[in-house]
């Protein structure tokens, strides 16, 4: 499996066929290296992995002790952040475009 940080999702599903006849095909969601074939041929159709989460909406907790804690909507949050154990489907995952080089 490809470890995160070299990781790219697919936006959508596509399949290519090489002049050699060696067939590429990823489906959308899937992970994939950084050098995987498609890449080159469509980096717009790839996002930059991550294992952070963002905020969906803004939150706001209260602790035992009267705290309150406000995440507002796109703040990057650690998974184990007890905003995210305490409103899991508030929070989605945090995929990045992919930059071309210039």
């Amino acid at each position: 499996m490809t470890k995160i940080k070299d990781a790219l999702i697919a936006r959508e599903s596509m399949r290519h066929t090489d002049l050699q006849g060696k067939v590429y095909e990823v489906q959308a969601g899937e992970q994939v290296p950084r050098d995987h074939p498609l890449v080159e041929l469509h980096p717009s159709l790839f996002l930059v992995a991550s294992n952070e989460l963002i905020a969906l909406e803004t939150l706001t907790s209260h602790d035992a002790q009267g705290n309150v804690r406000e995440v507002q909507k796109g703040e990057v949050l650690a998974p184990n952040d007890p905003v995210v154990l305490m409103h899991p489907t508030m929070v989605g995952p945090a995929n990045y475009e992919l930059e071309e080089s210039a």
